[in-house]
């Protein structure tokens, strides 16, 4: 038997993607374990400076649906923006491009820094932390203001894979982003477990 219940952050992911297939259900166990696993990777970086996940977003991007050239990392930050200033007038178009990077996660198990104006892959970087982080982020907010367990389903995966990596002090935005990205997973997990009165 496993020394704990949730074990798929026990090997780095961008490597070998994990793909949830036959998971089999083991309860509150697991859900504990699984709050115990992100708590103790939280406490390894206390000494992460503390901003507002603000800090990351752009300004609004106005033609998001006419770019050519998709810059991950831009999109993200421009999306994160959009979420918490203009959810209500932009909801359509926040879903369809949460729902468009999601989908390309859920097929790689990567994201890719740029893609084509049709999502496929336009080069072959998928290292950079901070864009996983971003879309995990980006996902646990809109779940909050939304419900949508699509989203928080893939802000777990993401934030699996950040788990499964170590993240060093030498990128300190990638290590930033996903303390705040763990921090809101945590977070609606428990208001969750709690709506539905599951004790933890």
């Amino acid at each position: 038997m496993p020394s704990t219940l949730y074990n798929y952050t026990d090997h780095n992911l961008l490597d070998k993607g994990e793909y949830y297939m036959f998971s089999r259900y083991q309860g509150v166990a697991l859900l504990d374990d699984f709050i115990s696993q992100r708590t103790r990777f939280l406490e390894k970086y206390t000494f992460v400076e503390q901003r507002d996940w603000m800090a990351f977003s752009v300004p609004d991007i106005s033609d998001i649906d006419n770019l050519s050239l998709i810059k991950t990392r831009y999109v993200l930050q421009a999306l994160l923006s959009t979420i918490s200033t203009d959810y209500k007038l932009r909801h359509e178009t926040i879903y369809r491009w949460l729902s468009r990077f999601l989908r390309c996660f859920e097929v790689t198990k990567k994201l890719y820094t740029c893609y084509t104006s049709d999502m496929k892959p336009f080069c072959q970087d998928f290292h950079l932390l901070v864009n996983y982080g971003l879309l995990s982020l980006c996902l646990s907010l809109y779940y909050g203001k939304t419900g949508n367990l699509k989203m928080l389903n893939g802000t777990l995966k993401l934030n699996d894979v950040l788990c499964s990596i170590p993240v060093d002090s030498s990128q300190p935005d990638a290590l930033m982003i996903t303390v705040l990205a763990i921090r809101s997973e945590l977070k609606m997990v428990k208001l969750l477990a709690s709506s539905k009165g599951v004790k933890l």
